[in-house]
C-alpha cells in the first residue's frame, strides 16, 4: 500500500513538472519540444486517469498546433480538452475550450459547426451569468455573422451593441473593424468610416493593425475608392 501510494506521488509530480515544462516550451515558441513535453504529460495523466490534467494538456496541443497551422488538429485537440473537462466536472474550464473550439472552425472557414458551438457556448454562458464569456463569444459571432453565405450586418452590430451597452465590456479593435464592414454592408457608409478609424486607432499590435487595415479596404472598395483601397490593402 506505501508502496502504491508513493508510486503514485511520484507519478503525479512527474506530471506537474512535464505540464509546467510543456507550458514554459509553448511559450518561448519551442513547439516541437513543447509537443514532446505534452506527449510525456499526456501519458502519465492517463495512467492516473486525472482528466482534469488532460483537459489541460490537449489544450496545450490546441494552442500548439494553432501556432503551427494545424488547424484541423487544433479542432481535434480542443474537441478532446472538452470532453476531459466534462468527464473532470469542470464545466467552467469546458465553457472556455468550447468557444475557441467554435473560434477554431470559424478560421477554417467551418461557418456552420462554429455557429453551432457559439449558440451553445452563448446559451450556457448565459445561464451561469458570465458576463465576460458572453462578450466574448458574441464578439465571435458578430465576426461569423458577417463571413457566412448571407452576411447579416444587423445582427452583428445588435450584438457589439449588447457586448458595449449591456454587458459593459469594451470593444476590442476587431470589434471595431467588425462594426465598420457591418454598417458598410447596410449602406451607412459615414458610420462604416468613422469605426474604421477607431478601430486603426486602438489597435494595438500589428496583428490587430492589419485587421484594422484590411476592413479599411473592405469598405473603401465598396465605396469605389480604389486607390484609398490598394493603400489600405498595402498597409496590411
Amino acid at each position: 500500500m506505501l508502496c502504491l501510494c508513493s508510486c503514485t506521488s511520484r507519478t503525479e509530480m512527474r506530471l506537474e513538472q512535464a505540464l509546467s515544462e510543456s507550458e514554459t516550451l509553448f511559450e518561448q515558441k519551442r513547439y516541437s519540444e513543447a509537443m514532446t513535453s505534452c506527449s510525456e504529460a499526456e501519458s502519465l495523466a492517463q495512467k492516473l486517469d486525472d482528466q482534469f490534467s488532460l483537459g489541460k494538456i490537449y489544450r496545450i496541443m490546441a494552442h500548439i498546433s494553432n501556432a503551427a497551422y494545424s488547424y484541423q488538429d487544433e479542432i481535434q485537440y480542443l474537441r478532446m480538452a472538452s470532453d476531459a473537462f466534462g468527464n473532470a466536472e469542470k464545466p467552467y474550464n469546458r465553457l472556455y475550450v468550447d468557444l475557441e473550439k467554435g473560434m477554431a472552425y470559424y478560421n477554417v472557414s467551418d461557418y456552420a459547426s462554429a455557429e453551432k458551438v457559439y449558440r451553445d457556448v452563448l446559451y450556457r454562458a448565459y445561464e451561469v451569468s458570465d458576463t465576460a464569456l458572453q462578450a466574448q463569444c458574441l464578439s465571435a459571432y458578430a465576426a461569423l455573422a458577417l463571413e457566412v453565405s448571407d452576411p447579416d450586418p444587423s445582427l452583428a452590430i445588435d450584438m457589439l451593441s449588447r457586448v458595449a451597452n449591456d454587458l459593459k465590456c469594451p470593444l476590442s479593435s476587431s470589434d471595431r473593424g467588425v462594426l465598420a464592414y457591418a454598417y458598410s454592408l447596410a449602406g451607412k457608409e459615414s458610420e462604416a468610416l468613422k469605426w474604421a478609424g477607431k478601430a486603426v486607432a486602438t489597435s494595438q499590435s500589428p496583428s490587430e493593425k492589419a485587421q484594422a487595415d484590411f476592413r479599411l479596404y473592405q469598405i473603401k472598395s465598396r465605396l469605389g475608392e480604389d486607390t484609398e483601397a490598394l493603400r489600405a490593402l498595402e498597409a496590411v
